[in-house]
């Protein structure tokens, strides 16, 4: 009992303090923190964002021990004459580009024991009177190209306690280090990884230790891999599609070379169907007969003076025009189905009647 007095009196005392000496309740939702005068502290208040609104004036926040895991590109805006930010201990693991940027008075920035992975391009951006950024134990593995940008007073970079990806991605980062030489702290950041550099400083490193030339030289075999390959499926996908048309051609004419010879087979087998057709030669010459379509059929020119049936004449002498005829006509229009064909021999048999010599 006596040790929860003690500890109620404490706090009683504490609150009376800071009462008395001019400190009140922020106003608007931030309750947990206590305002004087320039003054907002909210440590170890359960927070888990920063507050939207600070009076105005505020040139000192003190955030430490809530728990805030991220830190939006607007959650500071306005502050213009803050001058201290400590954000110690929260669970930080992702800040938005610009999240820290035209504050023309901060002067520190306190990020130490948070989970921080990575510092996104312009994350601290034109902060003309920064001279401290406290990053030591998080969980860093990358800082992107311009994460320091415009920082003209900057002094110190603590990067002890971070898990930093040594490869050529940071060779940026190195470069920035050793033209800053005046940096205080420079050298406390280290590599974690790869297994060749671990524990070395990055400040020390250079092209060769970041294997860069090795890098850029498999990043081209891999461009040049994968053009290849895509060159590849280009060639095998032309080469299939060229296969396809020619066996769809070679498929369609063997269709119709089908279709043509059952057209004639068709005509062949309807040739004996002919009636016998009578020609003469002569007047006084005795009419002959056969029973085939071929021994019908006598050649002579037209100063011939014989009579003889017009319908079968042609240029330079006289031949038949039946069935073989029709035949090869067809023959040379396959597209024609074999029905129409067919018929068109039937009909030509049926006006063959046999015809009586005078």
């Amino acid at each position: 009992m006596d040790k929860a007095k003690t500890i109620f009196i404490y706090y009683a005392v504490l609150f009376a303090i800071k009462f008395t000496s001019g400190e009140n309740p922020c106003p608007s939702k931030t309750t947990q923190c206590l305002c004087s005068n320039d003054r907002v502290d909210c440590s170890n208040g359960n927070i888990t964002a920063i507050p939207s609104k600070f009076p105005s004036g505020t040139k000192q926040i003190y955030l430490y021990g809530n728990h805030i895991t991220t830190l939006r590109r607007n959650s500071l805006k306005g502050l213009k004459e803050l001058v201290t930010l400590n954000l110690f201990e929260n669970n930080i693991s992702y800040i938005e580009s610009e999240t820290f940027s035209f504050m023309p008075a901060l002067e520190d920035i306190i990020l130490n024991n948070n989970r921080i992975r990575e510092l996104l391009s312009l994350t601290f951006l034109e902060l003309e009177s920064l001279y401290d950024i406290y990053l030591e134990n998080n969980q860093l593995s990358v800082i992107h190209p311009r994460a320091f940008e415009k920082l003209p007073k900057l002094e110190r970079i603590y990067l002890a306690g971070n898990r930093l990806h040594c490869t050529c991605a940071i060779k940026w980062f190195v470069a920035y280090l050793n033209g800053n030489p005046n940096l205080f702290n420079r050298t406390s950041a280290s590599c974690s990884s790869p297994t060749t550099l671990v524990l070395k400083k990055v400040a020390l490193l250079n092209a060769s230790n970041l294997q860069c030339e090795q890098q850029s030289k498999n990043t081209l075999e891999g461009r040049t891999s994968h053009q290849m390959s895509l060159i590849q499926y280009v060639l095998v996908g032309s080469l299939l599609a060229l296969f396809c048309l020619l066996f769809t051609y070679a498929a369609l004419k063997g269709r119709k070379c089908a279709r043509a010879i059952k057209v004639c087979s068709t005509c062949n087998r309807n040739r004996d169907d002919l009636s016998a057709v009578v020609y003469t030669v002569d007047s006084q010459m005795e009419p002959s007969t056969s029973d085939t379509f071929a021994d019908n059929i006598t050649y002579f020119s037209h100063n011939s003076g014989s009579f003889v049936y017009d319908d079968f004449g042609i240029n330079g002498g006289y031949e038949p025009y039946g069935t073989d005829s029709i035949c090869n006509r067809h023959s040379k229009h396959d597209y024609e189905i074999p029905e129409q064909v067919c018929q068109a021999c039937k009909s030509t048999q049926t006006n063959r009647e046999r015809r009586t010599t005078v």
